[in-house]
């Protein structure tokens, strides 16, 4: 499997990793998966907190064969916070003492999601306790992760951040959520890191998964974490890791081009077929019956994940004004006909 540098910690990491809900189950099944993953040559694994007592059981011995990324979570709630040097520091000692371990390569603030939250991180002493931590040798690099863009590239420009971990998906594209944009060509500007969270959409894509792997790989990141739970779905992922790595570099550039993938008929986002006199947002439409039928998609994407997508298929006239307007010719009417059935309650 390829394997590429994580930004400026000049670690060498597969391009798929391990990690997600699928290390949160019993320890005689998360066993296997560790070991079937090292045999894949796949030895980044992400961890949570409820989850490193059993991982560092399964490690030890060989820790010195896997590279771990933790973490501890962000909270502003004073119910919740954990926030101060001193409770970081606290909870990098239990980190290390569950792994068994005197030190972890990456360790990253979790759930940055907004200008509250990064503050919060910064003025509460949080960053003081993990560069603290840093010094003293018991974590290599500091990470940060997020689910939205703008708070993660005003935390990277600080300087003070290693690694980042975002969602990111075929699915993930709409305005303002695409880190393939802005987030990815400051990464690499500044040589940072970028771990992929989310890239078969938590598990929703169930048709041609491996192309989806290969879409998010051929972007500029370091490293995708499918999530398996099983065997079975560690190795679809590692297969498609491998299949990407048999590419040569123009194929493999060719698979962040949503037209290569999808082929015809598929919308350029144009925008000529507007406006629509149902008020629909005609492209938005085109390009979610495309994605769903493709990857065998249930429903467009999570209202509580991204915000909802105001497409509203259920509104098309049948007019066809946008159908002389279009210059691919595409059958727009039919296929606003087929995106009713993807459209969010």
């Amino acid at each position: 499997m390829l394997k590429r540098r994580l930004g400026r910690t000049n670690l060498e990491v597969p391009i798929v990793g391990l990690g997600g809900a699928g290390l949160g189950q019993p320890i005689n099944e998360i066993t296997p998966l560790i070991n079937h993953a090292l045999e894949r040559d796949n030895n980044f694994i992400h961890v949570y907190a409820h989850q490193e007592a059993n991982v560092g059981r399964v490690l030890a011995g060989r820790r010195k064969d896997f590279i771990i990324a933790a973490h501890v979570d962000v909270y502003s709630d004073p119910e919740k916070k954990m926030g101060t040097a001193d409770e970081i520091m606290g909870r990098i000692e239990t980190c290390l003492t569950d792994l068994q371990t005197e030190c972890v390569e990456i360790f990253q603030f979790h759930g940055v999601m907004d200008e509250e939250s990064l503050n919060f991180i910064r003025t509460g002493g949080a960053l003081e306790g993990l560069k603290k931590a840093q010094a003293q040798g018991k974590i290599q690099y500091i990470g940060i992760t997020g689910h939205y863009s703008p708070p993660l590239v005003k935390a990277l420009k600080a300087g003070d951040f290693d690694t980042v971990m975002v969602p990111f998906n075929i699915m993930r594209r709409d305005f303002g959520a695409d880190p393939s944009i802005g987030l990815f060509p400051l990464t690499k500007r500044m040589d940072i890191g970028v771990i992929i969270m989310k890239p078969i959409a938590s598990g929703r894509i169930t048709q041609n998964l491996s192309t989806a792997l290969k879409f998010v790989l051929a972007h500029d990141v370091t490293l995708a974490i499918p999530g398996a739970r099983n065997i079975k779905e560690l190795d679809e992922d590692i297969n498609a890791a491998e299949e990407f790595t048999a590419l040569s570099e123009e194929e493999r550039k060719q698979y962040a081009e949503e037209l290569f993938i999808f082929g015809e008929p598929y919308c350029r986002q144009c925008g000529y077929c507007l406006p629509c006199p149902g008020e629909m947002n005609i492209p938005g439409i085109l390009r979610m019956e495309r994605t769903c039928d493709f990857f065998g998609l249930k429903e467009w994407i999570r209202v509580a994940e991204i915000g909802k997508l105001e497409v509203h298929p259920e509104r098309c006239e049948g007019c066809g004004v946008c159908e002389p307007r279009c210059p691919f010719d595409l059958p727009i009417r039919q296929m606003i006909k087929n995106a009713q059935q993807y459209r969010q309650p």
